[in-house]
């Protein structure tokens, strides 16, 4: 009886390399061309910037903000401060007697509270 050898005289054939070379050179493509879309989020962010300063808030929007959220808290309207807008929405903080500063925001009718915690808004 002649047994053969499996591993004997087993050679790589053209065929495999070819294709060994083609993933090796479309690997090389795709790491050598880079990720374009970073630079592209960053002008985007710029860009959005650029039109949330542009949306200011009115004097009235910020005293209607103020009031909505001096009913909902019955805090005095004096302790609510307008510290800024965002986009385009009115942003109020009010400091109580023990240095804790709570954030409010007015979108349309509704007021959100932030909470520093999970860093979102939450509807009251």
């Amino acid at each position: 009886m002649n047994e053969k050898d499996p591993w004997k005289n087993n050679t790589v054939t053209n065929k495999n390399t070819l294709w060994l070379v083609v993933a090796s050179v479309l690997l090389i493509l795709y790491v050598s061309s880079g990720d374009k879309i970073p630079a592209q989020h960053s002008e985007n962010i710029q860009a959005e910037a650029e039109k949330i300063v542009a949306i200011n808030p009115s004097q009235n929007a910020i005293e209607l903000c103020r009031e909505q959220v001096s009913d909902m808290t019955y805090y005095t309207k004096e302790r609510l401060t307008y510290v800024g807008s965002d986009a385009g929405n009115v942003v109020i903080t009010y400091l109580n007697d023990f240095d804790k500063v709570y954030k409010f925001k007015c979108v349309g009718n509704k007021v959100k509270l932030y909470a520093e915690g999970s860093r979102t808004w939450i509807p009251m």
